[in-house]
């Protein structure tokens, strides 16, 4: 092999590992900014009466932009969420935020086999989410009380993140709402959600509450950054020690019946 080519060959691969370590690095992808630095907005759907009304009952400010007192009863860490095997509809209910920074909110699909440093896998719903947040819903106004809808296929499974860009970047990082690991965000392992269980105008409903900044010194930890809601999605919680007995004890009437079937017949 001649020199070169040699260079040549060498100098393809550093292009290439810098294209990896700039997709690992960078909270952003360039891709997801629209004309003008200013995103996209999925959310064009607004809540109804009875939606909004149900918010306000368990103590959420649907309104804010600027501040939201979260509300009691919401547990560290992350739900256990099934999906339908067959595939179907999630719907996402932007309630208020109340960052500092222009965050990204979107989705990934199969987290657990995706790349998640390829923005490719990326599904922004909001990109570079600013701005007063009320009005009229478009393509490039997002409006507290509004809703988007996400359709997965069979099989398939979902996660939502907060995509909190950071000022500089070193205080940001990738956010995920059913439990996949933070991305964009140095050595942080820590939980940056919270979220509560309600039922909203007779929906099961799943509200998450986002922490866009790394731990340390720059975290406010007030876990009110962003607040979603998820409908279409079903909390699996472990069960008690007591629901498992109760289980077995079906389960054992089960195979005693069926043998006494068995022997009657």
């Amino acid at each position: 092999m001649t020199k070169t080519v040699k260079y040549t060959f060498a100098a393809l691969a550093l292009a290439a590992l810098a294209s990896i370590a700039s997709a690992q690095i960078t909270p952003r992808p360039a891709s997801w900014i629209g004309a003008g630095g200013d995103g996209f907005n999925a959310f064009l759907t607004p809540l109804t009466a009875a939606q909004t009304a149900g918010f306000t009952a368990e103590g959420v400010n649907i309104a804010s932009d600027g501040t939201i007192a979260l509300p009691a009863g919401f547990t560290t860490g992350t739900p256990s969420i099934a999906f339908n095997p067959l595939g179907g509809n999630v719907t996402i209910l932007f309630l208020g935020e109340s960052a500092g920074w222009n965050n990204d909110l979107g989705y990934v699909v199969n987290p657990g086999t995706s790349n998640l440093s390829n923005p490719a896998v990326y599904k922004p719903l909001v990109v570079n989410l600013h701005g007063d947040i009320t009005g009229v819903p478009s393509a490039n106004n997002l409006v507290n009380n509004t809703s988007a809808t996400i359709t997965y296929g069979a099989g398939d499974k979902l996660d939502f993140f907060l995509n909190g860009v950071g000022d500089p970047y070193a205080a940001g990082g990738t956010w995920f709402a059913f439990g996949t690991p933070n991305q964009f965000a140095g050595s942080d392992t820590t939980i940056h959600t919270k979220y509560k269980n309600v039922v909203i105008d007779g929906v099961a409903t799943l509200i998450v509450a986002f922490e866009d900044t790394r731990a340390g010194g720059t975290t406010d930890a007030d876990f009110s950054d962003v607040l979603i809601a998820f409908q279409g999605v079903v909390d699996n919680p472990v069960p008690e020690p007591s629901t498992y007995g109760l289980i077995g004890a079906v389960a054992l009437l089960g195979l005693v019946g069926f043998r006494r079937f068995k022997r009657n017949a």
